[in-house]
């Protein structure tokens, strides 16, 4: 047994000028390639950073901080957020205190 559909939608065409529910728009797919564009240039700026300054970036993040207000921290705060990114840059670049590197190239 066939089924025929009636010859009427054999010719079935949108009106001139239809551009469907969207109105032509894109919206998905163009936010899509905005947040795809931003992801790939943040990926090559973490990539043209050293360890270094991925470590720094990351204590300014972790206490709040930009350079701006960084800048206008008072000596003795400044001090404790660079300690903590002299800690986090010896982590990030593997380096190890002098001393104990030599003993280790002694022993």
């Amino acid at each position: 047994m066939a089924i025929t559909i009636g010859s009427g939608l054999q010719n079935f065409a949108f009106p001139v000028g239809y551009t469907g529910p969207s109105g032509g728009k894109q919206s998905g797919e163009a936010k899509v390639d905005s947040n795809l564009a931003r992801a790939i240039e943040d990926l090559k700026e973490a990539a043209a950073k050293t360890p270094a300054e991925r470590a720094r970036d990351e204590i300014l993040k972790r206490n709040n901080l930009d350079e701006k207000s960084y800048a206008a921290l008072d000596a003795d705060a400044r001090q404790a957020i660079d300690e903590q990114i002299a800690e986090a840059v010896k982590q990030a670049t593997g380096v190890k205190d002098k001393a104990e590197s030599t003993f280790m190239r002694l022993g």
